[in-house]
């Protein structure tokens, strides 16, 4: 279970159009809420199923709050990557590769869990890395997780227009999971003691990617860190909402959707839909698809 030790959305950031310096200490942290959801239902496998959880995350040494809020939980084991990523500046791809790294070297695991989201950034592309480094499928959207068998898990992911799909992946998998899949417990004081007091190992990115471009870890002195960060200027707030058209008048002759139509298309007419439905079977399909690039010059 990785979890991302990130800034609140909801803090307010006071600034004008003159510039502002944020400071790292003035910001508000917490473990990353859809992370926490993953942690749930990654303790609730466990409880179910058997085995552990171990948690990790990447970060200074204050986001080690982060991996006892999943210790809380019910983990076991943390483990924390030793690299600074910035306040709001983040590189995403290097901190997957530096989690696929951990994980491979302190594994095998059968199921990697992550939240879909992290609660500032939001990218989603730190699953998708991981993925990709340990050479494991990736469920991404999954609202729904059951054990099935020794080796196999049914994840429900939802589509979009309320519909939903049901898969069914083997172990070792990776697993994205949206807010909804678990309500995280409310954890006992005496979680809260264990969590406190547990040890957290921690992993320098050396030694995980020799060579690698990320930077000296936090230890070094810079100063980069959950605690006081970078500082960030803000150079200027633009005032939201929506953003105007020019209302254009319909030409006359048009019935009443389509002037309706002229107007939300923002003063265009649309061409009339040439299109056809493809049906039968995948090779029909493929090769009528194959046939209509082949004619307007594609393929």
């Amino acid at each position: 279970m990785c979890l991302k030790w990130a800034l609140r959305p909801e803090q307010a950031l006071g600034g004008g159009t003159g510039g502002l310096e944020i400071e790292g200490r003035a910001l508000e942290w917490e473990a990353s809420p859809g992370d926490l959801v993953a942690c749930e239902a990654a303790v609730r496998l466990r409880e179910s199923r058997g085995g552990s959880v171990s948690v990790y995350t990447v970060g200074p040494a204050g986001s080690e709050r982060a991996l006892r809020a999943g210790l809380e939980l019910g983990a076991e084991r943390a483990t924390r990557i030793d690299w600074d990523p910035g306040v709001l500046l983040q590189d995403s791809g290097l901190v997957g590769r530096l989690l696929g790294a951990a994980l491979e070297a302190t594994g095998p695991f059968d199921v990697v869990l992550f939240g879909a989201r992290s609660g500032d950034s939001g990218s989603g592309v730190v699953p998708a890395v991981v993925a990709g480094c340990l050479g494991q499928p990736l469920v991404a959207g999954v609202t729904h997780l059951a054990v099935t068998s020794e080796f196999e898990l049914e994840a429900t992911t939802s589509v979009g227009g309320g519909r939903q799909r049901i898969v069914t992946v083997r172990t070792p998998t990776v697993i994205a999971a949206e807010p909804y899949l678990a309500e995280p417990r409310y954890p006992s004081m005496a979680a809260r003691a264990r969590a406190r007091n547990a040890p957290v190992e921690v992993l320098g990115p050396a030694k995980l990617m020799p060579g690698s471009e990320g930077g000296p870890p936090a230890s070094a002195g810079g100063r980069g860190s959950a605690e006081t960060g970078p500082g960030v200027r803000l150079a200027q707030l633009r005032p939201g909402g929506p953003s105007v058209r020019p209302l254009v008048a319909p030409p006359p002759g048009l019935t009443a959707h389509e002037r309706l139509a002229f107007i939300l298309a923002g003063g265009t007419r649309r061409a009339a839909s040439t299109g056809r439905l493809l049906e039968g079977s995948s090779e029909e399909v493929i090769s009528a698809i194959v046939e209509f690039l082949r004619a307007k010059g594609v393929a």
